[in-house]
């Protein structure tokens, strides 16, 4: 009898498989580890930003008035920790925090300087981006509902804090508002503070 030395090819091609089903399995836990880090550290910055509003509302008797937007009531405003801007990345440039066709999606300096009056430091959310179909969103908003476009489901006249992350998730904090394109990339959570 010859003495068999090496694989069949059978084996190898049996060992590829099997290396490469392992291969998938790691890659597609180690996504979901990262977009579950991710989403901790939005959910960290959110915790900071809501404490640090219902703080100024406590000395001020009322939320930041952002007076440097024209109109206010149904923007998105940008919480940057700083007026410079964020790092141009994922198709935004340094002084947009988002992209969403049909709203305005604006900073204000004024309520940068007066949360920075009650937070030591204003979190840096800059690295988390949200990418649906054609509306690209980083960081937290501040939304202050009115007028007939308020968004769905949102009382006039109130204040929200809203935050994206990324995957079909639970909200940590606030409630999970349905993507109207039921697309399960992108949670988007929003959390009434008046």
């Amino acid at each position: 009898m010859k003495n068999r030395s090496g694989f069949t090819i059978v084996e190898l091609l049996v060992a590829i498989v099997v290396i490469g089903i392992l291969s998938s399995i790691a890659v597609l836990a180690y996504r979901g580890v990262q977009d579950q880090a991710v989403n901790t550290k939005m959910l960290s910055s959110f915790d900071t930003i809501e404490k640090g509003l219902r703080l100024y509302v406590q000395e001020h008797g009322e939320y930041p008035n952002p007076t440097d937007i024209t109109t206010p009531n149904n923007t998105f405003i940008c919480i940057q920790p700083s007026a410079s801007g964020w790092p141009a990345r994922d198709g935004l440039t340094s002084s947009q925090c988002g992209i969403m066709p049909g709203s305005d999606v604006e900073y204000s300096a004024v309520v940068q300087q007066e949360l920075s009056t009650v937070l030591r430091k204003i979190p840096d959310t800059s690295d988390i981006t949200a990418i649906l179909e054609d509306v690209t969103s980083r960081g937290i908003y501040l939304y202050y509902m009115g007028g007939p476009n308020a968004a769905a489901g949102y009382p006039q006249g109130r204040i929200a804090l809203l935050y994206f992350v990324r995957g079909d998730q639970p909200c940590g904090r606030g409630n999970k508002i349905a993507n109207p394109a039921g697309d399960a990339t992108v949670t988007s959570c929003g959390l009434i503070l008046d």
